[in-house]
């Protein structure tokens, strides 16, 4: 796959750089390779061993640095349940969240209605 890169006008694989992003990507996985696009005038990492495409994310970064490899890391393929996990986690707090800020607004609101009824039953018995 990486020969058809090769080929391409629109695309330089980046072998080394000065900040060592394409052999630490290597160290999380072998299949990893850096491209420039020169059309979108940004970085993308691939795998040659992905089915299908090689296309694994564009780096949401300017530059190839550390935070290219840490945002590999946390969206590696591999740790998919961990990442399921972690938003059925946070969904569940939001939910969590919704309910209770529900159950606050009901009570309010069936305290006033009892303040008030209570108001007029006591005005009607006098």
């Amino acid at each position: 796959m990486k020969v058809l890169y090769k080929r391409s006008k629109y695309y330089k694989i980046i072998e080394r750089h000065i900040s060592r992003v394409p052999a630490k990507l290597k160290e999380l996985d072998e299949g990893y390779f850096v491209l420039f696009n020169a059309r979108t005038k940004k970085f993308e990492v691939h795998n040659s061993e992905q089915r299908q495409s090689t296309y694994s994310f564009e780096v949401p970064f300017d530059e190839l640095d550390y935070r290219t490899v840490r945002y590999a890391r946390e969206t590696a393929v591999h740790r998919g349940d961990e990442i399921v996990a972690k938003i059925e986690e946070s969904e569940k707090r939001k939910e969590d969240e919704s309910d209770k800020k529900y159950a606050d607004m009901f009570e309010e609101k069936a305290t006033d209605l009892a303040e008030a009824l209570s108001g007029r039953i006591q005005v009607r018995m006098s």
